[in-house]
C-alpha cells in the first residue's frame, strides 16, 4: 500500500516527532508531514519547515486535521474516498 501522509505528535517513546519527521522527510521526499499535536506555538509553525513538516495542526481539532491533509492531497477534479487511519511506528536504528 502506498503512504499519502504521515502524522506524528511531538511527544513520542524513540524520538521526538520533529526528528522523526526529519527522518521520514529525507527519505520520502514527497510525502506530506503533519504535526498534530498540543504544543503549537508560533516558533514551532515557523520551525516546522526544516524538518520537513508541511503543516501543525492544533489538537483535539479533528476536522482541521482532515481538512489540512484533504488540501494537501487533494487533486483539481477530484472526490476522495474518506480518510483510513492506519497507525505504523517509524524507529530509526
Amino acid at each position: 500500500a502506498e503512504v499519502a501522509v504521515v502524522l506524528t505528535d511531538i511527544a513520542m517513546p524513540v524520538m521526538d516527532g520533529l526528528e522523526a519527521a526529519r527522518e521520514i522527510a529525507n527519505v520520502f521526499t514527497s510525502i506530506p508531514i503533519f504535526l498534530y499535536t498540543l504544543h503549537t506555538i508560533p516558533a514551532l509553525e515557523q520551525e516546522a519547515p526544516k524538518f520537513g513538516i508541511t503543516q501543525v495542526v492544533c489538537k483535539p481539532n479533528w476536522q482541521s486535521l482532515f481538512d489540512a491533509i484533504e488540501s494537501t492531497t487533494k487533486k483539481d477534479g477530484e472526490n476522495p474516498e474518506p480518510p483510513v487511519i492506519r497507525s505504523r511506528a517509524f524507529v530509526s536504528s
